[in-house]
């Protein structure tokens, strides 16, 4: 106690002195004053004169609890200093915000000079603004986020506050279903995509639509998930109607999707009849069966493959496009192309149009020496009537990767490639694939 009372005099005399000393420096000073404050019982005294400043955080009127951490300044008592180390945790449970609520507001006993937002999702920053109004900028997406609020005071005044804290809290930001589509007017062979989002684990999405008959699936993407609805090329042009419903909030989204006029060219084609025995009944069966089960969308990768545009497989000539309508030998009754076939000598390298793995490599009788990739989601493309294939079932594809070579196996009149995209059922034209991203695409709609 007694030692207590002599270092109290000595600063006494220090301080009064106006430490005009050229004996004692002011850092000396001020590490003095500190040590005597924290030795004191007059530093919690001085805490309440020079208090921290107060955050009122609210979500309409509800408040928010958050943490506190960081250092700040106070310069007073003959320029020295009352510094606070402030480490303030609540309990680690987030709060529920909804966002059709009110405005989420911030206020303080003592403005800030400077505060900057930033808002994290698992752990990873996604946004950061500096904050005006006093107003918070949420997310866009559904979602558990932290927002942490870095608040600067850099008044430059002796007796100001000085310094920076970082206001902390975790909250699940309950938003509804939204939904999207990628285009409300396309053409025969062509897909288009649906976008929804803040979509809970429990929900159910249901889509209603003339476009399609088959189930719909849906694959996760990063804010929720996506569906594709392929267009056939024989559809007819019309308005076709498309609703999407959500089973947890019953947001209901309604659309029109008109499917424009599209004309096919014609081909009359004549075959020997050694090549025309080739489509028995049998045969058509079995190739058949084979492209059906490789290209189930329930055995496609749940994940994207596919990571560019796609590009063309071959060099060479089209000689038959997509949907064209094919008399052969005079058969009254004619088929539909279902790809497009690329006529070029033999041995031409044969591509990959885009990454993914492979699911079938094998000869049939009819589409020859044929391989299958699974480009993920559904979507898969077809080479057929290859001289030589390089890859085996199972094996990754790069985009661009030689495939195999160009021949004229299986039921064919000359080297070309027959090649075809296929999603659900449905054949599509390959012209619009290429240069593009189909999904990445649709990230840009209206």
């Amino acid at each position: 106690m007694k030692t207590k009372i002599l270092v109290f005099i000595t600063l006494l005399i220090i301080l009064l002195s106006g430490c005009t000393t050229h004996a004692i420096k002011e850092d000396d000073i001020n590490k003095t004053v500190n040590t005597f404050l924290n030795f004191t019982c007059i530093k919690p005294i001085l805490e309440f004169a020079y208090p921290t400043p107060e955050l009122t955080l609210k979500n309409g009127n509800n408040l928010i609890q958050y943490s506190s951490k960081g250092n700040l300044t106070y310069k007073s008592l003959a320029k020295s200093t009352l510094i606070y180390k402030i480490n303030n945790t609540p309990s680690e449970e987030y709060i529920e915000i909804n966002s059709e609520s009110d405005s989420t507001t911030i206020e303080f006993d003592n403005v800030p000079d400077k505060i900057t937002e930033r808002i994290y999702k698992d752990n990873k920053l996604i946004k950061v603004s500096d904050v005006k109004n006093d107003a918070l900028r949420m997310p866009s997406h559904e979602g558990l986020y932290r927002i942490e609020l870095e608040c600067f005071w850099e008044k430059e005044d002796s007796e100001s506050l000085e310094g920076e804290l970082i206001y902390s809290f975790d909250f699940y930001y309950n938003m509804p279903s939204k939904f999207k589509i990628s285009s409300d007017s396309l053409q025969p062979g062509s897909n288009i995509i649906i976008h929804a989002e803040n979509i809970k684990d429990s929900d159910t999405i249901n889509v209603n639509t003339t476009l399609f008959n088959n189930t719909i699936e849906f694959y996760p993407e990063p804010y929720g998930y996506f569906a594709i609805i392929p267009i056939d090329g024989a559809l007819t042009p019309m308005d076709y109607s498309i609703t999407i419903e959500s089973s947890e909030d019953n947001v209901k989204f309604e659309d029109t999707v008109t499917v424009l006029e599209r004309e096919y060219e014609t081909q009359h084609l004549y075959i020997s009849s050694s090549t025309l025995s080739l489509r028995s009944q049998e045969n058509i069966e079995k190739n058949i069966e084979t492209l059906t089960n490789s290209r189930d969308i329930n055995n496609s990768s749940k994940t994207i493959l596919w990571f560019e545009p796609f590009i063309v497989p071959s060099e060479g000539i089209i000689t038959t496009e997509y949907y064209q309508i094919r008399y052969t030998n005079g058969n009254p009754t004619p088929r539909f192309h279902t790809g497009i076939d690329i006529a070029a000598p033999y041995n031409t390298p044969i591509l990959a149009t885009n990454s993914g793995k492979v699911v079938v490599a094998e000869e049939m009788t009819l589409t020859g020496n044929t391989l299958v990739i699974d480009h993920g989601c559904g979507f898969f493309s077809t080479y057929c009537h290859l001289n030589t294939m390089y890859f085996e079932p199972g094996e990754n594809i790069n985009r661009g990767n030689i495939l195999g070579l160009m021949g004229s196996t299986g039921f064919s009149t000359g080297p070309h490639l027959h090649f075809e995209i296929f999603y659900n059922g449905v054949y599509l034209d390959p012209e619009f694939f290429y240069d593009k991203d189909p999904y990445r695409d649709s990230l840009i709609i209206k």
